[in-house]
């Protein structure tokens, strides 16, 4: 009996990311670089790695021609699964960047992982939004901007961004003055800033663990600003992630992938 071919890599542009797989996960590194080239607007290299890993899951040297030759009905059901539950991944964790990297430039990354993938695999994707549910507001007689303070966005957003910043652990009292002094910066920047950062940002985009948990969006959030060149929001996200659970070695080899990335990615152009 023949073996199967086996998938092979028609160039070595992303050979760099398989030393991360065995604290990242295959997967998870995957998904983390693909992160990793929006914040440059590389699209077409995170496209390239996108369809390279989709060759990967069908054990096939085609995976240039994927999501335009290959027809999703034909293969078994579980392998059917797994490529639509890596793509749903990749698509959450773009999204998840929008808050860092600002909307056009999600926008073209997910239009380019929507082209690679073909639009049979992304009609099979989850069309239901997926935001935290609004509840009635708590009763307050006070009006403008601070009503939001009593919506349920507002203190999901809120939760998740004090679990990043640190009004959590052994030294409480200590932690809650810096955080208040931190949410009051935010207020003296714009007044509605904080509505922003908390309801939107903190709210609807971080706080969703439908796909990642808190660690795997903090590592995501690490990776894509390590190429803002915005150090001080760089270290608070390092911070924030050992807060949230994530390991020092999964920390550490995320800020490794994301200089690794930001070194080559010109050159793989």
């Amino acid at each position: 009996m023949n073996k199967p071919t086996e998938f092979k890599k028609e160039s070595n542009a992303f050979d760099f990311l398989e030393k991360y797989y065995t604290v990242l996960g295959h997967e998870f590194t995957i998904i983390l670089a693909i992160c990793c080239y929006i914040p440059g607007n590389y699209s077409k290299l995170a496209g390239k790695l996108f369809k390279e890993h989709l060759g990967y899951l069908l054990n096939t040297n085609k995976s240039q021609e994927f999501g335009k030759d290959i027809k999703l009905s034909t293969l078994p059901e579980t392998k059917q699964q797994e490529i639509i539950n890596f793509v749903k991944k990749a698509r959450d964790a773009v999204y998840k960047c929008a808050g860092n990297t600002g909307l056009p430039l999600i926008l073209v990354m997910l239009g380019e992982l929507k082209e690679v993938a073909g639009t049979e695999i992304w009609s099979k994707l989850p069309t239901k939004q997926v935001i935290p549910s609004l509840e009635p507001d708590e009763p307050n007689n006070n009006t403008g901007i601070s009503s939001t303070e009593h919506s349920k966005r507002y203190r999901v957003g809120r939760e998740y961004f004090s679990e990043v910043y640190g009004h959590v652990g052994k030294y409480n009292f200590l932690a809650m003055i810096f955080y208040e002094k931190l949410v009051g910066r935010i207020r003296e920047l714009h007044p509605n800033l904080e509505y922003v950062v908390m309801e939107s940002i903190y709210g609807d985009l971080m706080s969703d663990n439908t796909v990642f948990s808190k660690e795997e969006t903090e590592l995501i959030t690490v990776g894509v600003i390590s190429h803002l060149n915005t150090p001080v929001q760089t270290y608070s996200h390092v911070r924030g992630a050992g807060r949230v659970g994530a390991s020092e070695e999964s920390i550490k080899a995320t800020v490794e992938l994301a200089k690794e990335i930001l070194e080559t990615k010109n050159n793989s152009c």
